[in-house]
C-alpha cells in the first residue's frame, strides 16, 4: 500500500459513493483530504469521521454545475494551499430522463463531468504546478465505448438520452485526461494526467432514476438493466474506487493511462492498468474538444 504522507488531495464528489470511498482510503494512507462536494451535511459529516479516527480531512463547497461557485471554490482553495497533489475528478451523475442543464446551460451530466473539471483544473492548476509532482485523475467509464461527441453540439443538447447523455459525458472526461496530458508534457510539466473508471460498481449513481422512473419503455428498459448490472455483474463501492485510488498513488503512473477492473469486460476485478475503445477513441479529437472547453468556460490552462 502506496503511503501518501505529506500529501494533499482534493476528491470532487467526495460525500457518497467512490468518491468517499477514496476519501477515506486517501486519508487513511496518510493525505491531507479535502472533500469537495456540493452536499455539505454529507461532506462535513465524513470530514468529522475521519478527524476522529485522526486522519486529516477537510470539506470544501463545490457546485460543478455552476462555473461562478468552481471559481470560488478554486480561490477560497489558492487563498488555503500551497500546493495540491493529486486532484481527483470523480464527481459525476446519471442524469434524470428528463433533459436538465446546469447554471450555465450545459446538458447537466456533461456539465458536471467535462466542463466543471476542466474549469476547476484550470483554476487550481498552480497549485498543482507547484507540487514537486502532481497527479490528476479523472472519472470515466465502460460506457464512453458507446458515446459519440457532436463537435456541432457542445452543450450536449440534441438528440437527448439519460443513457446516451451519461456515455458522452464520460468518453469527453476520458478525452480531457488524455488531453491533460499531452498539455503537460508539451509544456515540460510534472503533472501526469490519468483515468479510471470502476467497472460497474453498486453506489447512489442510479438515484435520480429510482426518484423519477421514466415513463417511456427505453427509459424503463435503461433501468431495468442498470438493477441488473448492479445486482449481478457489479461490484461494492468501495471496490469500485480500487481503480481511481491505484490511479492517484500508484509509485510508476502511466502517463495518459486508463485504470479498472481486470475481469471479464472489465466489470469487476482487482485494479490494474487497461485500455480504453480504440475505435471511439479514434472518433474524435481531443484537442478540439479542448478547444471547444476553452471556448464554452471561457478559461484556458497556463503552464508558465
Amino acid at each position: 500500500m502506496t503511503r501518501l504522507d505529506g500529501k494533499t488531495a482534493l476528491i470532487t464528489g467526495a460525500a457518497s459513493g467512490l468518491g468517499r470511498e477514496t476519501a477515506i482510503e486517501l486519508a487513511q494512507r496518510g493525505a491531507r483530504v479535502y472533500i469537495a462536494d456540493r452536499n455539505r451535511e454529507a461532506g462535513l459529516a465524513l470530514a468529522h469521521d475521519l478527524a476522529d479516527q485522526d486522519l486529516s480531512a477537510e470539506f470544501v463547497a463545490l457546485d460543478l454545475a455552476d462555473l461562478a461557485t468552481v471559481t470560488k471554490t478554486a480561490e477560497t482553495l489558492l487563498g488555503r494551499l500551497h500546493q495540491l497533489d493529486i486532484l481527483i475528478n470523480n464527481a459525476g451523475l446519471l442524469p434524470p430522463h428528463v433533459r436538465t442543464t446546469t447554471h450555465d446551460g450545459f446538458e447537466l451530466a456533461l456539465g458536471i463531468s467535462f466542463y466543471g473539471h476542466f474549469a476547476l483544473a484550470a483554476q487550481l492548476l498552480p497549485l498543482l504546478l507547484a507540487a514537486p509532482t502532481a497527479r490528476v485523475v479523472t472519472l470515466s467509464s465502460i460506457a464512453h465505448a458507446g458515446a459519440v461527441l457532436d463537435t456541432e453540439d457542445p452543450k450536449g443538447l440534441r438528440d437527448y438520452d439519460a443513457t446516451r447523455a451519461y456515455a458522452r459525458s464520460k468518453l469527453a472526461g476520458l478525452l480531457f485526461a488524455r488531453e491533460l496530458q499531452a498539455q503537460s508534457q508539451a509544456a515540460g510539466a510534472a503533472v501526469i494526467s490519468v483515468a479510471a473508471h470502476p467497472g460497474i460498481a453498486r453506489t447512489p449513481i442510479g438515484s435520480n432514476w429510482e426518484q423519477h422512473p421514466s415513463r417511456n419503455w427505453r427509459g424503463r428498459l435503461a433501468q431495468a438493466a442498470m438493477h441488473f448490472a448492479m445486482r449481478y455483474l457489479g461490484q461494492d463501492a468501495r471496490a469500485g474506487a480500487q481503480p481511481i485510488i491505484l490511479a492517484a498513488s500508484t509509485a510508476q503512473p502511466s502517463p495518459g493511462g486508463f485504470y479498472g477492473p481486470a475481469g471479464l469486460r472489465q466489470f469487476r476485478g482487482p485494479a490494474v492498468e487497461v485500455k480504453p475503445h480504440r475505435r471511439t477513441l479514434a472518433r474524435h479529437d481531443a484537442a478540439q474538444w479542448w478547444r471547444i472547453a476553452e471556448a464554452q468556460t471561457g478559461l484556458s490552462y497556463r503552464w508558465a
